[in-house]
């Protein structure tokens, strides 16, 4: 199973609820939502796909599993396309 962790060159500054952070080599600016800001702060150690959206899951018992499921794969792929998370195999 897939592990995702941190870029360790991406620079992180929170801001009240959100994140910003810098990419290194383009050094693009990119603001974390709450959903992402919350990725983010799991990613501190590397998880896995399914451990994060069961995280979220428990946050959110309101929510439909599927539509945050979801939600937390696109996030998550959209930090790796952009270089903020890396795979980190386990």
């Amino acid at each position: 199973m897939s592990r995702f962790k941190r870029n360790a060159a991406v620079t992180a500054t929170e801001i009240d609820d959100g994140i910003f952070l810098v990419e290194p080599e383009t050094q693009d600016i990119f603001f974390l939502d709450a959903m992402g800001s919350g990725l983010w702060r799991l990613l501190a150690e590397p998880q896995s796909l399914a451990a994060m959206q069961d995280v979220v899951r428990e946050a959110f018992p309101d929510q439909p599993a599927q539509a945050l499921d979801t939600d937390v794969a696109a996030a998550l792929q959209e930090m790796v396309e952009r270089r903020l998370v890396l795979s980190a195999e386990a």
